[in-house]
């Protein structure tokens, strides 16, 4: 069973998995890189390389420990850096896509500090602040605000208070935008909020398979943690239903624009997979679905370009 292998890992599985994590996350950029390669680009698509898979092997490692030192799932494991890598393969080629995935994580790691704090300004502000950056690049993220006011209500530390310090957090960088617009005599572009429409329905069979597999992961995922929701810490089990709510606003956002902003939900669905795959009881099911999962991803992962 492979699982258990991954639970409470020893040193050499773990130094195994980062080796596989580099392969995994290589193969995809090569083969979209290689047919581009030129003697005279040869050090800035290496640097690239190395850039994207450091950043996607490092936002793995650090969401895994974020989630165990957190007490969100309480066993020490490698399967959630597993998920996150092989559910970010198809993205690899996009290196600001992958950083943003770093300030998202960062959002997620204050939004979990907050936890019992009487007065968590300085995590919404935070929070609040690195949303607004992303809002510059990706103006449709802002609907992620209701995440940060429903977890202070979920928390509870929701207050006037918090609501003033989350509205400040979101304009300090747009204000620091117009200032430097108005010193150097530049008009200040803002992002195009509510630029909203349906997504283009892709028949690509090669997504819709992919798609289809994780789907179907991902519910039985969801019906395994409602159903051992209650035995969990009431920190664990506030935090799962923030990143039930985080997956459902990224996925709506997704859904009212382009593909590549399904990358946002990355996060929540590696969370919600993985705890799966750690606490099932039905060991032998959750080690099909994780071989199934593992080779959809690495079948497919290579063929599709976001």
């Amino acid at each position: 069973m492979l699982l258990k292998h991954l639970i409470n890992p020893k040193p050499q599985i773990v130094l195994s998995c980062i080796i596989l994590f580099i392969l995994i996350c290589g193969f995809p950029f090569c083969v979209s890189e290689y047919p581009l390669l030129k003697k005279d680009k040869i050090f800035v698509i290496i640097l690239s390389f190395v850039l994207k898979v450091f950043l996607c092997i490092y936002i793995s490692l650090k969401l895994s420990n974020v989630i165990y030192t957190k007490n969100i799932i309480r066993k020490d494991n490698i399967i959630v850096g597993a998920v996150f890598v092989f559910l970010t393969s198809a993205y690899i080629d996009r290196l600001f896509l992958l950083f943003s995935g770093f300030l998202m994580l960062l959002l997620i790691n204050e939004l979990i500090d907050s936890y019992q704090k009487e007065n968590p300004f300085s995590q919404y502000f935070n929070a609040s602040f690195i949303l607004s950056i992303l809002t510059f690049f990706y103006p449709n993220l802002f609907m992620l605000i209701f995440l940060l006011i429903i977890n202070s209500i979920n928390y509870s530390n929701f207050n006037w208070r918090i609501l003033i310090i989350i509205l400040l957090g979101f304009l300090t960088p747009y204000s620091f935008g117009w200032i430097y617009s108005i010193l150097t005599e530049q008009s200040f572009l803002k992002p195009d909020f509510f630029n909203y429409s349906l997504m283009n329905v892709n028949v690509d069979l090669t997504k819709n398979i992919y798609a289809i597999v994780l789907i179907f992961i991902l519910f039985v995922s969801l019906v395994e943690l409602f159903n051992w929701l209650y035995k969990k810490s009431v920190k664990s089990r506030k935090t799962f239903m923030n990143i039930i709510w985080m997956l459902i606003i990224t996925s709506i956002i997704g859904f009212l624009s382009d593909l590549f902003y399904f990358y946002f939900t990355i996060i929540p669905v590696t969370v919600i997979i993985s705890n799966y795959f750690i606490y099932s009881k039905k060991r032998k099911i959750a080690n099909i679905l994780f071989f199934i999962f593992i080779v959809s991803s690495l079948l497919y992962n290579p063929l599709i370009t976001f």
